[in-house]
C-alpha cells in the first residue's frame, strides 16, 4: 500500500508493507489506526522536524524510529537529492539527477511512487529504490511523463555532485513592483533549495555608485554562480552577467520576454545557459554552483 496524506480526510490501511508519504501538515503513521509490519516514510526536511517533533534532523530521525517498526526513512531535499536512513542512522545520499527542465508540480508524488513500486514491488533496497526514484523524477520534471521503473527512459541524466555548493549571486533590478517581486521570489526559492544566496536588494540596497558598485563586484567575486533575470534589459544585470563571465562564474539567466536578438553574447558564451521558465532557473543555478566548486 502507498498511502498519501490527504487535505480532505485520512486513509486508515491496515498493510503488510508500505509507503507514507504524509504531506503537508503530516500525521503519525498509526495515529488514525493505520498498521504496518514494514513501513517506509518519504517526507521532505520541514515535515519530518514536524513529524518528529524536534528541531534538528538528527533528534527527528532518532524519535521517529523509536516509535516503532519503521524500515527506512527517505528524507527528500530537492536540489540536494535525498537521505535515506535505516535503522535511524544515514545508509546513503541519493543525489538528484540532471534534467534540461524542472516541472515541479507532481513531483513529489512520483517521487513516493516510484519508490514505492522498487522497495514493495521489485524488492530493491531502499537505498536502490529512492535512486530509481529520483531518476523517475528527472524524468519526469523534464517530459511530465509519469515513470516509476528505471529503463532507458529514466536512465539518462547526470547526477549532480552533492554537498553543499557555493554562494549564488541574484542579478536583476528592483525598480518597480513587478521587478522586485521577482527578485523576491527568486530569494527565497534559492533560500528554501539549501543555497548560500547573495542578493544587492537584500544585502546592501540603495546607495551611492561609488559605494555600491566595490561592494557588488566583491560579492560577484566571492560567488560560485549567477542567475540573472534578465527580462526589461537592465544594464546594472548585463553589466554583471559580463563580469561573471570574464571571471569564469557559470551564469543561468531567465528570459522569457526577452528578443533572442538580444541573447546574442549570451548564447553565444559557454559558461552561460540561458532558459525560459523560473523554476528550472533555480535548481540550475543551484546546480551550477555545485560543480564550480567541484
Amino acid at each position: 500500500m502507498l498511502r498519501f496524506g490527504l487535505m480532505e480526510g485520512t486513509g486508515v490501511v491496515n498493510a503488510e508493507t508500505c509507503v507514507y508519504d504524509p504531506q503537508g501538515d503530516p500525521a503519525d503513521f498509526r495515529e488514525n489506526g493505520s498498521s504496518a509490519s514494514r513501513l517506509s516514510i518519504v517526507l521532505n526536511l520541514s515535515e519530518l522536524l514536524a513529524l518528529g517533533r524536534a528541531t534538528d534532523e538528527a533528534a527527528a530521525v532518532e524519535r521517529l524510529f523509536a516509535g516503532g517498526n519503521l524500515s527506512a526513512l527517505i528524507v527528500k531535499a530537492g536540489a540536494d537529492g535525498c537521505r535515506v536512513y535505516e535503522n535511524a542512522r544515514l545508509s546513503a545520499e541519493v543525489p538528484p539527477y540532471k534534467s534540461a527542465r524542472v516541472y515541479k508540480i507532481g513531483t513529489g508524488d512520483v517521487f513516493s511512487a516510484a519508490f514505492a513500486e522498487n522497495w514493495m514491488m521489485a524488492g530493491r533496497s531502499a537505498p536502490d529504490a529512492a535512486d530509481v526514484a529520483s531518476r523517475c523524477v528527472a524524468h519526469y520534471a523534464q517530459t511530465r511523463t509519469p515513470a516509476v521503473r528505471a529503463d532507458e527512459a529514466t536512465s539518462v541524466g547526470a547526477p549532480v555532485k552533492p554537498g553543499a555548493g557555493g554562494q549564488v549571486y541574484i542579478a536583476g533590478p528592483f525598480f518597480t513592483t513587478h521587478e522586485l517581486w521577482l527578485v523576491e521570489e527568486a530569494y527565497r526559492g534559492l533560500k528554501e533549495l539549501g543555497v548560500k544566496v547573495f542578493s544587492l536588494y537584500h544585502e546592501i540596497r540603495l546607495g551611492q555608485p561609488s559605494e555600491v558598485v566595490p561592494e557588488d563586484l566583491a560579492a560577484l567575486d566571492q560567488s560560485a554562480a549567477v542567475l540573472a533575470l534578465l527580462d526589461g534589459g537592465d544594464p546594472g544585470t548585463l553589466f554583471e552577467v559580463g563580469y561573471a563571465t570574464r571571471i569564469g562564474l557559470p551564469v543561468v539567466a531567465l528570459a522569457q520576454s526577452t528578443k533572442r536578438s538580444d541573447l546574442t553574447m549570451l548564447l553565444g558564451s559557454p559558461n552561460c545557459r540561458v532558459v525560459d521558465d523560473f523554476s528550472t532557473a533555480l535548481y540550475h543555478v543551484a546546480w551550477a554552483g555545485r560543480r564550480a566548486l567541484a
